[in-house]
C-alpha cells in the first residue's frame, strides 16, 4: 500500500483526471496515467484508472442518456470494442513507443490545425468507422488511451457537446468493463488497487459535480476550443511518453 505521500497525491491526480472527464467527456486516463506513474507503479496505476473511467462513464450517461442515440456510433463502438483484446495483446508482446509518437503527432497536429478555425470536414462515409474504431479499440486495450481517436471522429462528425459527450461514454463503459476484466484475469486486482479506489471516490464524486456544472456552462464553441486545447495537451503528453520510454 502506498504511504499518505503517495495517496495524497493519488487522490489530486484522480481529481484533475475526473474534472477534465466530466468537463469534456475524456482525457482522464491520458492525464492520470503519466502522472501516476511516477508515484506507484503502473500494474498499480492501470487498474485504478480502469475503475475511475468505468465510474465517470457510467455517471455520465445516467445523467446524459437522454442524448444518447446509438444509431450515430453503434459500427464505431462494435470495432472498437473487437480491437480491445488487440491491445491488451499488445501490451504484453508489443514496443509502444512509436505507436504513441505517431498518435501523440497526429492528435497534436490536428489540435493546432483545428484552433486555426478552418473549414472543418465532414465524415460520412460509415467506412471511417473502420481506422478510428480499430485504434481507439488497441489504445484502450493497451493504456487506457482510447480518447484521441475517438475525439478526433466525434469532431469531424460535428456532433454538439451533448451528443459528444454521451457517445463517446457509450464506448467508455462497455470498453472499460473489458479491461477492468483482463485485468481480473491477470491478477491486477489487488487489495491495494482496490482500496485505493475506494479512498479516492470522495475525490472522484466532488471532480465530477464541479467538471460537470462547468461543462453545462460551456457555449458550444468554447467547448470545441476547450476540446482542441486538450488535444495539444493530450499529444504532447504521448509525445513525451514515447520519448522518456526511448531513454529507458
Amino acid at each position: 500500500m502506498p504511504d499518505t505521500t503517495s495517496l495524497i497525491l493519488i487522490g489530486a491526480i484522480l481529481f484533475l483526471a475526473t474534472l477534465a472527464r466530466a468537463a469534456l467527456g475524456f482525457g482522464d486516463a491520458l492525464i492520470a496515467m503519466p502522472l501516476l506513474a511516477l508515484v506507484v507503479p503502473m500494474k498499480l496505476a492501470s487498474p485504478v484508472v480502469a475503475l475511475a473511467s468505468v465510474l465517470n462513464a457510467f455517471l455520465i450517461l445516467a445523467r446524459d442518456w437522454r442524448s444518447l442515440d446509438i444509431r450515430q456510433a453503434k459500427g464505431l463502438i462494435l470495432i472498437a470494442l473487437c480491437s480491445v483484446p488487440f491491445g491488451a495483446w499488445l501490451l504484453q508482446e508489443g514496443d509502444d513507443r512509436l505507436l504513441k509518437a505517431i498518435l501523440g503527432t497526429v492528435v497534436l497536429g490536428f489540435g493546432i490545425w483545428s484552433l486555426r478555425n478552418p473549414a472543418m470536414p465532414q465524415l460520412k462515409s460509415p467506412w471511417w468507422n473502420l481506422p478510428f474504431g480499430v485504434t481507439a479499440g488497441i489504445l484502450g486495450g493497451a493504456y487506457n488511451t482510447a480518447g484521441p481517436p475517438l475525439v478526433i471522429y466525434a469532431t469531424l462528425k460535428r456532433w454538439p457537446p451533448d451528443v459528444f459527450r454521451v457517445i463517446l461514454q457509450a464506448y467508455f463503459l462497455p470498453a472499460g468493463l473489458m479491461i477492468i476484466a483482463l485485468h481480473g484475469y491477470h491478477g491486477r486486482l489487488t487489495n491495494d488497487v482496490l482500496k485505493i479506489f475506494a479512498l479516492a471516490l470522495p475525490l472522484i464524486a466532488v471532480a465530477f459535480v464541479v467538471g460537470r456544472r462547468f461543462a453545462d456552462r460551456i457555449p458550444e464553441e468554447k467547448f470545441r476550443r476547450a476540446v482542441y486545447v486538450a488535444l495539444l495537451f493530450l499529444g504532447g503528453l504521448l509525445i513525451s511518453s514515447a520519448v522518456a520510454r526511448s531513454g529507458e
